[in-house]
């Protein structure tokens, strides 16, 4: 049976800004972990050290050979200074300020705030990486066609997560929605259902559950063949990734912090938590039976036995954050922040 999907007839929803979801994004999700957990942070540069930015956009050079170029002319001001130095302040405000307030002072300011350059100069400068550009797509591939590709989805938002399974693919979105199609059929939408109030983190699917995971630091149990949602749990912190073996449901947090949940009877208990040693956001995760692996944004990925509780076998630093794990056989793939996959060859 195919679930309903989402109200019609309602205004349509206007389609969101990608950098605006970045900044917003990387802003709350890559906030410093608990007191106590997180590293020593090396402090910022004076802003005097800021050379000139690479790629300057029109605008900002519009901004300096405008009113700024004027000001800069007669009386000194704020607007004397050129774009990099104004780009630099502007990276210690509030973004509720740069985006409400100071657009109203002076058109300059304004061309200045309402470019795009400006914004993802601000969002790489956070993440000290490169900018994480959303271009809000899901691409199939076919590995026994030697990798060809054979669909493409184009969501309103950006897709966050995903879960596949040959007859459904699950993506859950920035704009707090979980999203059904079916790859064998274009990939068709079947459904798009909003369980959380907030961005949708984690996602798992199976042939008789859709569990997602949300900021908003709630867990929703799906129930596919009952069309409707079967349980929901309220946590302490928000989950960024899930692997599921019946019975289990291990899950890892903005904490640094693994949990296992235990579904008895159709129902989900969280039944343990666990430190294993990350000092930052657990952002991937695969159980099995014989294994564990986590990675992290604090550089690392380590190789567990999933014991009560877990045992590090080994831990390998990257030069960047790392965004999710996949293990099969031997062979071990993260994701970093880097824009790359890293593969590495197990050894016994």
């Amino acid at each position: 049976m195919e679930l309903p999907v989402s109200a019609r007839g309602s205004d349509p929803e206007p389609d969101p800004d990608p950098d605006a979801q970045a900044e917003a994004y990387v802003a709350r999700v890559l906030s410093p972990p608990a007191p106590g957990r997180s590293p020593p942070r090396a402090p910022r540069p004076p802003a005097a050290a800021v050379p000139p930015l690479p790629g300057a956009s029109e605008a900002a050079r519009a901004a300096s050979r405008g009113p700024a170029a004027g000001a800069a002319a007669g009386a000194p001001g704020l607007l004397s200074l050129p774009p990099e130095l104004l780009l630099e302040i502007c990276a210690y405000l509030d973004a509720r300020l740069l985006l409400g307030v100071l657009p109203r002072v002076c058109r300059a300011l304004r061309d200045l705030l309402r470019d795009p350059v400006t914004w993802r100069l601000r969002v790489q400068r956070r993440v000290r990486s490169r900018y994480p550009a959303w271009d809000s797509t899901v691409k199939l591939w076919d590995m026994a066609a030697d990798g060809q590709q054979f669909g493409e989805i184009k969501d309103k938002a950006a897709v966050l997560c995903l879960s596949y399974l040959p007859d459904i693919l699950v993506t859950g979105t920035y704009n707090k929605k979980v999203t059904i199609y079916d790859p064998r059929a274009g990939p068709g939408l079947l459904q798009t259902q909003q369980v959380h109030s907030s961005a949708v983190l984690a996602l798992m699917a199976d042939e008789r559950h859709i569990i997602s995971g949300s900021e908003d630091h709630t867990l929703v149990v799906f129930d596919r063949r009952a069309n409707g949602v079967l349980q929901r749990l309220q946590l302490d912190s928000y989950l960024l990734c899930m692997s599921y073996h019946e019975p289990q449901l291990w899950a890892g947090d903005n904490q640094g912090l693994l949990h296992v949940f235990a579904n008895h009877g159709g129902s989900f208990r969280l039944a343990r938590s666990f430190d294993v040693g990350h000092r930052s956001h657990i952002t991937g995760i695969q159980h099995s039976l014989g294994a564990l692996y986590t990675t992290s944004t604090d550089k690392t990925v380590r190789v567990h036995l999933p014991t009560d509780p877990p045992r590090t076998l080994c831990t390998r630093t990257h030069d960047d954050v790392l965004n999710g794990v996949c293990a099969e056989g031997n062979f071990m793939v993260a994701a970093s922040g880097g824009l790359s996959l890293e593969v590495w060859r197990l050894k016994a």
